[in-house]
Order: structure tokens, then sequence, then C-alpha cells
């Protein structure tokens, strides 16, 4: 399982449409097996669930995202971990640890 993390200077980046760097974790059998980065590109707002999606993201943990990036992930089937903040490393390992807190019915909090 490949899961992603809105990233930013170790930081869990606020906006999900302007993310430049997203932090990968292949994790199996609940522990981390590797790690790596991924450059968001010339891919923009509207296309950046397709750049997931092309490095078999099946989850993100992300802090605020609008409704539109919502629809894109969810065509996508990545599962979107929304709401979080601070350091990357923490977060990745709430999640590992099965405490990961985030909105499974999602209201959004971005306003453009």
């Amino acid at each position: 399982m490949t899961l992603a993390v809105c990233y930013n200077n170790g930081l869990v980046f606020q906006h999900y449409g302007k993310t430049r760097l997203f932090k990968l974790y292949n994790i199996e059998d609940g522990k981390i097996k590797s790690t790596s980065f991924l450059d968001s590109g010339d891919y923009s707002h509207e296309t950046l669930a397709t750049l997931l999606k092309n490095n078999n993201v099946s989850k993100l943990i992300c802090g605020n995202l609008g409704d539109h990036a919502v629809k894109t992930l969810s065509d996508a089937n990545i599962e979107i971990l929304n709401g979080n903040e601070g350091s990357v490393e923490d977060r990745v390992k709430d999640f590992l640890d099965g405490k990961l807190k985030f909105d499974p019915k999602f209201t959004h909090k971005c306003n453009h």
C-alpha cells in the first residue's frame, strides 16, 4: 500500500491543490518498507489525483481541500485522510498506530 502525505518542510502542507511535494510511504504488514518524494512538477490543481494514482497511492494524508479535489481523489479511488496538520512523521506514526484523526464524512475548509 502506498500512502502519500502533502509535504512542506516536514509538515503536512495545508492546501492540497498547491502541493508541490508529496512524501510517499510504501507500507507492508503495518510497517514502513521505504519512503520517497514525489514532485508534482507540471501537474496542476486539476491533475494531482492523476499523479497520485499513477504512483499507486491509495491513501492521502492532507490538510484542507475543496470539493473538486474530493471528487477527483474519490474518482481515482484514493482515500482522503483530511484535516491533519503538524509533523508528517507524527501523522504517519498516528496512521500506523490507528490513531490518525480525520473526518470520514468530509467537510471541506477550503474556500476558493
